[in-house]
């Protein structure tokens, strides 16, 4: 009985975690799995591979900035005794769209040109521990420092909570015969952390094809150090918010191995 009530939360959690994508545009186009391999392995093997040809040398660079953004994104070994690794071991990506694309970006009223060009970086597969509760880690390398403040900029609006809770709602899919409840969302205080951080909060209820409620929340923490723009996701399907202060450990321990330039 237990294992059939858990599958439709796991798969509503996992639904939500779509947060990450929201707020780090992490679908990544026409990446060069060469290169990305290469970066990956040894930069300075990347580097040395980069052409006079325009496209080559922007792949290359961009191949190198998703390399340290692999280098920085929590790994289980990072994570208290408990924690496992979902399948898969994350995705590079050479070009995605900005932090503050998408959806949220729509409900801002954001246009291209204040979002900025393509980016590069790394999205983490995601870490769950018995309890059901998740993490994930999207790490952006924008072209400069001020690039990633003005990302991080958008994410300060009054209203921006709101969007970025109908973003998750929008993005997210029910289990089976379920539903969701109106998604919340609040800004919450984060404290200094690198070089600037907001939090969100979305609250999203549930209910399942059986009758039984959950809700599901997600804290995203955004936090910019150097040109890094680093997103972590620390979601739980018991009604209570992650715990903060290993949030904020591992959060740190991202912003720690910012590259520092």
């Amino acid at each position: 009985m237990q294992m059939r009530q858990a599958a439709p939360v796991r798969r509503a959690a996992a639904g939500l975690a779509v947060v990450a994508a929201v707020a780090a545009g992490c679908a990544s186009r026409g990446d060069d799995a060469a290169l990305i391999q290469a970066a990956r392995t040894t930069t300075t093997a990347a580097a040395s591979t980069t052409t006079t040809v325009d496209a080559k040398t922007d792949l290359a660079e961009r191949s190198l900035d998703a390399a340290k953004a692999d280098a920085m994104a929590l790994t289980l070994a990072d994570l208290p005794a408990g924690w496992t690794a979902n399948p898969g071991d994350g995705q590079l990506y050479t070009r995605s769209r900005p932090p503050a694309a998408g959806e949220f970006g729509a409900c801002l009223h954001l246009t291209p040109e204040q979002l900025g060009p393509d980016v590069a970086g790394f999205k983490s597969g995601s870490f769950t521990n018995a309890a059901g509760d998740r993490i994930l880690t999207n790490v952006t390398m924008m072209a400069s420092a001020d690039a990633g403040a003005r990302q991080l900029a958008f994410f300060t609006s009054v209203t921006g909570p709101v969007c970025f809770a109908h973003a998750v709602k929008d993005a997210a899919t029910p289990p089976k015969g379920g539903t969701f409840g109106e998604a919340t969302g609040e800004a919450v205080p984060i404290g200094q952390i690198g070089d600037g951080a907001v939090q969100y909060r979305t609250t999203v209820p549930m209910t399942t094809a059986d009758g039984r409620q959950f809700t599901l929340i997600e804290d995203a923490q955004m936090v910019l150090a150097g040109r890094a723009y680093i997103a972590v996701f620390y979601g739980t399907r018991s009604g209570k918010p992650f715990d903060a202060a290993l949030a904020r450990q591992l959060t740190q321990k991202v912003v720690d191995r910012a590259p520092a330039a």
